[in-house]
């Protein structure tokens, strides 16, 4: 929607651990704190981040940024793109006349207002700094310099400037309320959803933590309640468990909106003894109190594999919180 181009994107898929030059190969992570194993040769000179901090690249990295309390498990500020909209703002204190590239701009915008879901107070997300992002955002962008990717329906761009009076009027600011609503109907169109393959579904978003016992589990977040109705779910999810993620344990967790209102559940896979005792403490342990957890069903499959599947009462309780 921003204009950029898939062909001016570098991929995971599109590096290997052989490519990387290690003594020329430097990263910026963003978004997250550890670099993925297969990049370990590279240097990471930079962190900007909003999740727990895994103490991670403290000899190397001369700017580590990880906006998280550990006290309260919770991030300070919604989106990492607030952090990347931050950095813009201290160059622009008291500055007018360099407005930020359209492109930019939207890009950043959107993907804050999504993070909080429009500030939300229901979901809990947004805080004041990402509230100042994005009315910098749309306050310092250049918004009459914005094209729209051609391949997408005209009437986005109609929708997106809003209520002007005429083609004449100075396009100085987007419709905010549209914009969001455009791209979390994109994000949960249960028609993409459907098209993916339990694997694909389940690396769409997925995360790898380690804990201090050195056992390792893995994190994906799904926009599909019924993911696990999916063809060859469980031999999918056990492959990429296993075979591709090498973790001990997966847990699924699924957010969908209803009637504007976040809704969340999470499924647990493993061996029955760490499935058994991670559904415990969910349940039972003061810490885990406020996710509101209760069990939904519980099952092993002939394998020995045990599924447990909770809802989850709290819709604020995000993989940043339940993580941790």
């Amino acid at each position: 929607m921003a204009g950029i181009k898939k062909d001016n994107l570098l991929f995971l898929d599109d590096v290997t651990q052989q490519s990387i030059d290690k003594e020329r190969t430097v990263m910026t992570l963003v978004d997250h704190n550890k670099v993925r194993p297969e990049f370990v040769d590279a240097k990471v000179v930079e962190i900007c981040d909003h999740h727990q901090d895994e103490r991670q690249h403290l000899e190397d990295c001369s700017s580590r940024q990880i906006e998280f309390d550990n006290d309260s498990k919770q991030a300070l500020v919604g989106s990492t793109c607030t952090l990347v909209a931050e950095k813009f703002m201290q160059h622009y204190d008291g500055r007018r006349d360099t407005p930020i590239d359209a492109q930019l701009g939207l890009a950043l915008l959107g993907v804050i207002l999504l993070d909080t879901m429009n500030m939300s107070t229901s979901a809990g997300k947004g805080t004041p700094r990402d509230g100042k992002a994005i009315e910098f955002l749309q306050s310092q962008t250049r918004w009459e310099d914005l094209v729209v990717n051609n391949s997408m329906d005209p009437n986005v761009m109609a929708n997106l400037w809003g209520d002007r009076k005429n083609n004449a009027d100075p396009m100085t600011s987007i419709n905010v309320t549209w914009f969001y609503e455009f791209l979390r109907d994109s994000k949960f169109d249960s028609s993409f959803w459907d098209s993916l393959s339990a694997r694909d579904a389940l690396r769409m978003d997925y995360k790898r933590f380690e804990t201090t016992t050195n056992m390792a589990f893995g994190m994906s977040s799904v926009l599909q309640v019924d993911v696990a109705l999916k063809p060859n779910f469980l031999e999918e999810a056990e492959a990429y468990m296993t075979k591709e993620a090498e973790v001990d344990l997966l847990l699924v967790l699924t957010l969908v909106i209803i009637d504007d209102e976040p809704k969340r559940s999470l499924m647990i896979l493993g061996n029955e003894e760490l499935v058994s005792n991670l559904c415990d403490f969910l349940l039972h342990h003061e810490s885990a109190a406020f996710l509101e957890i209760s069990k939904e069903s519980d099952e092993t499959k002939e394998n020995a594999t045990k599924v447990i599947k909770l809802k989850q009462g709290n819709p604020k309780g995000s993989r940043k919180q339940v993580a941790p």
